[in-house]
């Protein structure tokens, strides 16, 4: 009996000090975080601060393989909700020759959208994430030789994402003061109830790592200067770094084909090369319907499996990518310590997630051990007692930091589902802790006994989509754009919906209390309808295009007609426009009509300029931007875009869109040759 109790006593102390040396860095890190975090929160970034950054042409790129089921849907979802001026950003969904549904389900949506593109894989699938990224790369050159844009920005997310509306105008306004960007990612979950608990159990888990990892791990891990990765979705870097990286790398390839973690490959090589990731964490207000205010993380929300192999599947690729695949950089010596450090942080997990088994197994054997009179480490040894309490005590810090962090992303209710039911041994924790230890089991196993090809085969996971009426609840309102602004006052705004009449618009019901007037409304608006705004001057004023339509319809529906081409006419609008009232004028003028909105003091004043000279100018010159538009080489957003830049630098406006990337100096150089009679 002494000898098992000496064996007992010597496990029991050794797996208690292994949990102890894997888990005292996380408290460590964690009182860096709560000491140095204040002084991060001190420069938070004010969201209005992002409409002072002209748009630059931005990519999204989204490699698919069996995405039939949800490509089509977030697609949809993302064009309707994104807030940023649709000429300025296009999508790219990357498909296999192979994949008939996935490319069926993309195509009906390329004639509504012209800013979404197929590109197909040089080879069937599924070859892996990192090749059809590196396909998406190279057609994305060719496009651009082809079209003159050329796109400052890359982003890549999952066909499942929902991305959040503010996260390009975030990207554009941080990328090149940062090389790349990275948002937080959030797991979508159902508000925890008796009922589901057990069923979300899973998926729960996801969201119990994100949330802290999301909030607080990669937070600190920049502030103290170490090594943040890529989370492989809802990340934006500099084309600068894509170029230089493809220059660098022997096949031109910026993403490894042999890693299943292609994301965190690239960070490790931006790192070497002296680029960073920087982690952005914030929020921007919302208004609910019943009139309370809360703040909305700026993250790319997923579903993530909820069922226990698919988990194991998920989980054992990232382990084998980042643990095994991608050690070897610990090797260059270009890194920091701190770094390294945060590296081996990431390193370690292949081995942490093992002593899940031995450390439940010794709970179980102590519990038995006080029912059956075996003996019991616990009893006997002074040191294992020791242990046990710093060990609980860290496992009780990391469950009320976890709890915090959980709070913050989806409520009090999911952080006590989460961390606290049970006390001490919560039920949520304990499944995280098996699927990670099985799917550590299987990294291992894919390291031991997989082959190479095997090794870096695409193993995805099916996933699945919201319904449309809950999307909805994700959409950027007049209300929502008003406080990011800093347009109202919240509380304000909140007294006003709770007393609203149902049927009353907002935007009436603010100029009506005097709130805001309809001039203060209208670039809001404008952004809200994807309309855009224009700030009129006398530069932008034609006297000729007085013939397009009679004075007594123009000051009728108060319109200013701007810019005129074969087929179409751009005008300003001092109020959204029916579709009544845009068909009539189309019947009219027998021209496309595109509407812009302006303050209606400055149509008036322009409509007196234009109808003073009764359109009888003599040899008028064209613009540059009419004949831009009847080429096909701009669109009316570039337009806007580049007249707001013009009225602040003063540049002729071919030059601010050639320096905006939406047209190259060749083309433009080639539209001036060609006409000779033109006002630049």
């Amino acid at each position: 009996m002494d000898s098992l109790k000496d064996v007992m006593n010597f496990a029991a102390i050794i797996i208690a000090l292994s949990f102890l040396i894997f888990s005292f860095d996380d408290v460590l890190l964690d009182l860096y975080y709560y000491v140095f975090s204040r002084k991060r929160l001190s420069n938070k970034l004010r969201i209005k601060d992002l409409d002072q950054a002209p748009p630059k042409p931005i990519a999204i790129f989204v490699p698919a393989w069996h995405e039939e089921e949800v490509i089509a849907k977030m697609l949809e979802n993302n064009f309707a909700s994104i807030n940023y001026p649709r000429s300025f950003y296009h999508i790219f969904v990357g498909v296999y020759p192979n994949d008939f549904a996935t490319k069926a389900a993309v195509k009906p949506l390329l004639a509504k959208y012209k800013n979404l593109h197929i590109v197909e894989n040089v080879q069937d699938g599924p070859t892996n994430k990192s090749d059809n990224l590196n396909n998406l790369y190279r057609k994305l050159i060719q496009y651009e030789h082809k079209t003159g844009v050329y796109f400052s920005i890359v982003i890549i997310h999952d066909s499942e994402d929902i991305i959040h509306p503010t996260s390009l105008k975030l990207f554009n306004y941080l990328i090149p003061k940062h090389a790349a960007v990275q948002l937080p990612v959030f797991p979508l979950q159902p508000l925890p109830t008796i009922r589901n608990f057990f069923k979300y159990m899973t998926s729960g888990t996801y969201a119990d790592e994100f949330a802290e990892n999301h909030t607080k791990g990669l937070v600190t891990r920049e502030m103290a200067g170490g090594f943040v990765p890529s989370a492989g979705t809802g990340f934006a870097v500099s084309r600068r770094i894509l170029d230089k990286l493809a220059e660098d790398s022997d096949a031109g390839e910026i993403f490894n084909q042999q890693s299943l973690t292609e994301d965190y490959e690239l960070s490790l090589r931006m790192q070497k090369i002296g680029e960073r990731i920087h982690f952005f964490v914030g929020s921007v207000q919302r208004i609910l319907n019943s009139g309370k205010v809360r703040d909305e993380f700026i993250a790319t929300r997923e579903f993530f499996p909820n069922n226990f192999y698919p988990a194991i599947k998920q989980k054992a690729r990232w382990i084998y990518g980042i643990t095994f695949q991608s050690a070897k950089i610990l090797e260059t010596q270009d890194l920091t310590w701190m770094q390294k450090y945060c590296i081996v942080r990431d390193w370690k997990a292949k081995y942490a997630n093992l002593l899940v088994l031995p450390g439940y197994m010794l709970l179980i054997y102590i519990i038995v051990s006080v029912i059956t009179g075996l003996p019991n480490p616990y009893q006997y040894s002074a040191t294992f007692r020791w242990l046990t309490f710093l060990v609980t005590a860290l496992t009780i810090e990391k469950q009320l930091v976890r709890g915090i962090a959980l709070h913050k992303i989806y409520g009090w209710r999911s952080a006590i589902v989460g961390c606290f039911a049970p006390p001490l041994l919560p039920l949520r924790l304990v499944w995280g802790n098996i699927i990670n230890f099985c799917a550590t089991v299987r990294a291992w196993r894919i390291w031991l006994f997989g082959s190479p090809k095997n090794r870096a085969k695409w193993d995805k996971t099916d996933h699945h989509y919201l319904p449309t009426e809950v999307l909805e609840l994700y959409r950027r309102k007049l209300g929502d754009l008003l406080l990011e602004k800093e347009l109202v006052d919240a509380a304000e705004l909140g007294s006003l919906l709770m007393g609203m009449e149902k049927d009353k618009k907002l935007g009436e019901h603010l100029v009506e209390s005097n709130i805001a007037t309809h001039d203060e409304l209208l670039p809001v608006l404008g952004e809200l309808l994807r309309t855009g705004f224009i700030d009129i001057d006398k530069n932008l004023v034609d006297a000729s295009l007085a013939s397009v339509f009679p004075e007594s319809v123009a000051r009728k529906h108060s319109i200013l007609p701007l810019l005129n081409w074969t087929d179409g006419i751009l005008v300003a609008a001092a109020k959204p426009l029916s579709n009544e009232e845009l068909e009539s004028l189309s019947k009219e003028t027998g021209l496309h009509i595109k509407v812009t909105l302006a303050q209606t003091i400055n149509i008036q004043e322009s409509l007196d300029m234009m109808y003073r000279h009764g359109g009888k100018q003599l040899g008028r010159k064209r613009r540059i931007g009419e004949i831009l538009l009847e080429k096909g080489l701009v669109d009316e957003e570039h337009l806007l875009e580049a007249f707001k830049v013009q009225k602040t630098t003063g540049k002729r406006l071919g030059q601010v869109l050639v320096e905006m990337n939406v047209l190259s100096k060749e083309q433009l150089a080639t539209v001036l040759a060609e006409s000779v009679n033109i006002s630049a």
